[in-house]
């Protein structure tokens, strides 16, 4: 639903600063792995049904690859018909805001992919009640009742 003005009382959401990188926006979270946290930005995608994708870029930046257990394969095809295998694996902790969430299902991308950027997916928005405010580049979030549901079985 789009409004052209703000609630008047947004009592119980936490307020997120939303950062944006062209067209994308992007909010910052935490992942956990061992004893490293590592800030991360992740882009809003609500076109994808999993809970969270770590582009090549986090990969690199942080050192996952290896360091994170996996589960199973994806294997997509670009556009140029070249197969890209994404690694499944779960983030052992991840942080947006004041909210936390374990062993949370990832796909790691391909590094021939070139897809740098991380995405939030709505297996994460659904749990959430989002009011952004794209004027002054705020997201406003609160836990509604799919908050503690589990995971997909086949994430």
């Amino acid at each position: 639903v789009v409004h052209d003005r703000m609630p008047d009382d947004v009592t119980g959401y936490q307020v997120l600063t939303i950062e944006r990188q062209g067209s994308s926006l992007l909010l910052k979270c935490v992942l956990t792995v061992a004893e490293d946290r590592m800030e991360q930005p992740v882009m809003l995608h609500t076109g994808y049904h999993g809970a969270l994708i770590l582009g090549t870029e986090a990969l690199e930046a942080h050192g996952l690859a290896g360091r994170l257990d996996t589960l199973g394969v994806e294997v997509l095809t670009d556009a140029q018909g070249n197969e890209l295998r994404n690694l499944r694996t779960r983030i052992p902790e991840f942080q947006l805001g004041e909210a936390t969430f374990h062993d949370v299902p990832a796909s790691t991308m391909d590094a021939r992919s070139n897809f740098p950027m991380s995405v939030l997916g709505n297996e994460i928005t659904r749990r959430f009640n989002w009011l952004l405010d794209l004027e002054q580049d705020v997201l406003y979030l609160r836990p509604n009742r799919n908050f503690d549901a589990p995971w997909p079985a086949h994430e």
